[in-house]
């Protein structure tokens, strides 16, 4: 089975991520506090995740903050999220974790300000919201990929930050696929089109028929980390399990939200049809 889109515009690109570039680090959804980090140790963490890269890390105004389960008030994330992308000396921006909040502050931001200044946005689970609701409103293409507190180098042989290299730095259209160890399984055999949207299922559900998704529209790739064989299988759609992305892996890749992909359900690939960046 093979399905196909007609030729759709050109997508809108971030810079690419060059040495010497700061990275901006948000908590948008749940505090790190509920993890084994402190104010203290963290910092040094996200250097040693960055610094592979030759970049520099920032922590946004209110990163360490706390407010029952959210990482301080709806407004002061949302401040956060506008303070990194009108940041000239930040150029890329990841989530230090998610957790549940962003669907609640998504309304409050300025998307006229983000699409002036386009920026690399990079997390997953919780951050589907906030990722998926860029792309809508304003066409960046934003990354699902690994967050402040995973571990980008000393665990999985280092895919996590190899795959953010080569996608935000060299600007790689790459065939994306599981290493060895971690197995995929065909629904349904074929090969699909289009443009590449979603993330976590429980969030992403949540946002169907609103104006901060486009999920709803024809010919989107749903790459889903809490698939459903027996929902998806009727359809007759090409399909498979286990992609490499999302919750309790040692290593993942990053894909990009509102780039052309083709899947392949047989082999289990995503292949980029174009950059995600520009050069």
């Amino acid at each position: 089975m093979e399905a196909t889109m007609s030729a759709a515009a050109a997508p809108f690109l971030a810079p690419v991520v060059k040495p010497g570039d700061t990275v901006g680090f948000i908590s948008p959804a749940s505090p790190i506090y509920y993890t084994s980090w402190t104010p203290k140790t963290y910092p040094e963490h996200i250097n040693q995740t960055v610094s592979p890269l030759g970049l520099k890390s920032k922590f946004a105004p209110h990163c360490f903050e706390e407010y029952g389960y959210l990482a301080g008030t709806d407004q002061q994330r949302a401040d956060d999220v506008m303070a990194m992308f009108k940041d000239p000396s930040v150029k890329m921006i990841v989530a230090n974790r998610g957790g549940w909040g962003c669907n609640r502050f998504i309304d409050m931001l300025d998307y006229e300000v983000i699409a002036r200044n386009p920026k690399v946005i990079m997390g997953y689970s919780d951050l589907t919201g906030l990722l998926n609701a860029i792309h809508t409103k304003t066409g960046l293409v934003t990354f699902h990929g690994p967050m402040g507190l995973d571990q980008w180098w000393s665990k999985g042989d280092g895919v996590s930050g190899k795959v953010v290299h080569q996608m935000v730095q060299q600007a790689a259209p790459l065939r994306l696929t599981n290493t060895d160890n971690v197995p995929i399984r065909t629904i349904t055999s074929g090969r699909a089109r289009g443009k590449l949207v979603g993330g976590n299922l429980s969030v992403f559900s949540a946002m169907i028929g609103c104006t901060n998704c486009e999920a709803s529209n024809k010919n989107r790739t749903l790459p889903l980390d809490l698939i459903i064989d027996q929902k998806i299988k009727p359809l007759g759609i090409p399909a498979f399990t286990g992609a490499m992305f999302g919750h309790d892996l040692d290593a993942q890749y990053t894909l990009p939200i509102g780039l052309e992909v083709e899947i392949d359900s047989a082999s289990g690939t995503i292949q980029m049809l174009e950059s995600a960046v520009r050069l």
